[in-house]
């Protein structure tokens, strides 16, 4: 088709644009604006559009808020589901409704979520926190740049049980802010929860990477204490005996609480003993036998 007909197949006023910014140039030219054209064309279109009413979406914000305190769950999700459709580059409402699907989790006198409870795929809880993880997942594709919309992401994919993705998210998060203590706290804490339920599963291989993480972002005595404890625990777990001797040995130096101390005692009389170590060995067999004695007495 010659540049001419193509031409003639543009809307009136692009084609107008079109002759009078090309008037005079060569047919070249003339081809490469006829080429740029449809983008120009939906530039303009979206030009002319009216940008979404900021009192509009607000408001269906507030009435989700005001739907969520009176426990109106289903309503305050429609309401959410507006204000997105509104204004859908607003990431918080995205995680707003994310906690309404865990709100569900958490008041067993609530009617139950409506699309949820209709369906008999998955268990009603496993919906839920699937659900909470899509609008996340939303929310951070809408300003993947944002670092609490990831935040937010890393939390849902933590309730769905997705650890890998989890801990990769949260490194994320972390290398968007890296200089924000308060974050690195929090992600640190939740690593070490995530640790303890891998050991209290018998799976120290997998508590390993959230543990080591967890060096230098934690910021009281006790959390540290407690991290270098779960990680002599993972350690003696994978069989890696002269390290876990060696943490749980640091960990005795810090706070650590009483029952953990007891624990980590009788752990270390074990590698010892697995060691071939019979002096360290006994020496913490005793100890651990002191320390029943004391937590009897206390008992009594």
């Amino acid at each position: 088709m010659d540049e001419e007909a193509r031409l003639e197949d543009l809307p009136y006023h692009l084609r107008w644009m079109v002759r009078r910014r090309t008037a005079g140039i060569a047919q070249k030219d003339l081809a490469r604006a006829l080429d740029l054209a449809p983008t120009a064309l939906s530039a303009y279109e979206n030009s002319r559009r009216l940008p979404p009413d900021p009192e509009a979406f607000d408001r269906r914000h507030r009435e989700a808020v005001e739907q969520f305190r009176a426990r109106d769950f289903q309503a305050s999700l429609a309401s959410l589901d507006k204000a997105i459709e509104l204004a859908p580059d607003v990431s918080p409402y995205y995680n707003y409704r994310a906690q309404i699907y865990f709100a569900y989790q958490l008041f067993g006198q609530i009617a139950p979520e409506r699309e949820c409870s209709l369906q008999d795929a998955i268990p009603y809880g496993s919906c839920l926190n699937l659900k909470a993880f899509e609008s996340n997942l939303q929310g951070a594709k809408q300003r993947p740049f944002y670092y609490r919309s990831r935040w937010a992401l890393a939390n849902s994919a933590l309730n769905l049980k997705q650890d890998k993705i989890a801990l990769r998210l949260y490194d994320e998060v972390l290398s968007m802010v890296p200089n924000s203590t308060p974050m690195r706290v929090d992600i640190g804490s939740t690593y070490v929860q995530l640790a303890q339920a891998y050991l209290e599963a018998d799976r120290p291989e997998a508590a390993l990477e959230p543990i080591l993480k967890t060096e230098g972002m934690l910021s009281s005595d006790d959390a540290r204490a407690h991290a270098k404890f779960l990680t002599g625990l993972a350690y003696q777990g994978v069989n890696r005996l002269t390290e876990a001797a060696d943490t749980l040995e640091a960990s005795l130096e810090l706070t650590l609480s009483e029952e953990s101390r007891a624990r980590a005692l009788k752990a270390l009389g074990e590698i010892y003993s697995e060691l071939g170590q019979t002096e360290p060995a006994e020496k913490y067999q005793i100890l651990v036998e002191q320390k029943a004695q004391e937590l009897l007495q206390r008992g009594i």
